[in-house]
């Protein structure tokens, strides 16, 4: 005779660690798969072509239009190169812009910089930590700062206002939509951590549970005979929907994906198991109805 006040409470236990076995071996997956792309990142091609920086030695004759454009244009780059380099050390990358128009003087034996016009552009704002939300927020750099990074890109570039060198700072707002999702995600990551040491001690609680069973030695025999009872099976579903779906609820607000990784699964589950119970029940009242009649 099925009845749902007959489960073992055993079965619940089996229903929790089946939980966590299948948010183990779905993690795992998905942490693969980010391994193996993380493996074969986009190569970086910034380095390459450094060579074609140096400027070519000259003939004994005064190279014709298109080999001066192609020198002047190796020039610009060196210093544009030169410049980025040092800034990007002070403010991080893609926070600033550098471009350098170089006049030249050709000779018959060397080539000599006539004039330099620098243009340089500065992120307005800056992402600082603040000490009381602990969040992340936009701060606006102030006029010093942007002088102090005009003043190394002049340093950089050889800048020498004797030759009329010329150099315009722009101050202006830049998108820090992947820089604050990086900042996110490492935060999010540290919550991984934190949630993961949390779900470790249920996690040992059980399994010293299911020691003890073992040592009993009557594992085998007592783990088909719960398995073979119906409302335990819906036991299973229910224990194992119910841990599912609240580590999914617990990951949704941080990372849709982990949230899914639980929840979808574990709905379905509480799904299955609310209909065993529907099917369980309703043969209880079947069976009430016969013996009253």
């Amino acid at each position: 005779m099925e009845r749902l006040r007959d489960i073992d409470n055993r079965s619940l236990v089996i229903g929790f660690l089946l939980g966590i076995s299948l948010v183990l071996a779905i993690a795992v997956g998905v942490m693969g798969y980010h391994q193996v792309s993380a493996e074969n990142p986009v190569q970086n091609t910034e380095g390459e072509g450094e060579e074609d920086l140096l400027i070519a030695p000259l003939t004994s004759e005064i190279p014709d239009y298109a080999e001066q454009m192609r020198l002047r244009e190796q020039v610009e780059r060196k210093l544009e190169k030169k410049v980025q380099s040092l800034i990007d050390q002070i403010i991080g990358r893609d926070r600033s812009r550098v471009r350098i128009h170089a006049a030249l003087t050709f000779g018959r034996e060397e080539v000599q910089v006539r004039r330099l016009n620098i243009a340089l552009s500065v992120d307005q704002t800056k992402v600082v930590l603040d000490r009381h939300r602990y969040e992340y927020i936009e701060e606006a750099r102030t006029a010093e700062e942007i002088e102090r990074l005009s003043q190394l890109a002049i340093q950089a570039a050889g800048f020498d206002e004797r030759r009329g060198d010329q150099i315009v700072v722009y101050a202006m707002p830049y998108d820090k939509t992947q820089e604050l999702k990086a900042r996110m995600d490492a935060e999010q990551g540290e919550k991984k951590k934190f949630w993961g040491i949390i779900l470790l001690t249920p996690v040992a609680l059980v399994t010293l549970l299911m020691l003890r069973w073992l040592l009993k030695r009557r594992f085998l025999s007592e783990l088909r005979e719960i398995i073979h009872r119906r409302q335990n099976k819906i036991a299973f579903f229910l224990s194992a929907g119910v841990f599912l779906c609240a580590y999914g609820l617990g990951w949704l607000g941080e990372s849709l994906s982990w949230g899914e990784i639980g929840f979808l699964p574990g709905l379905f589950l509480l799904i299955v198991g609310g209909y065993g119970i529907f099917q369980v029940s309703g043969a209880e009242s079947n069976r009430e109805d016969r013996e009253d009649s």
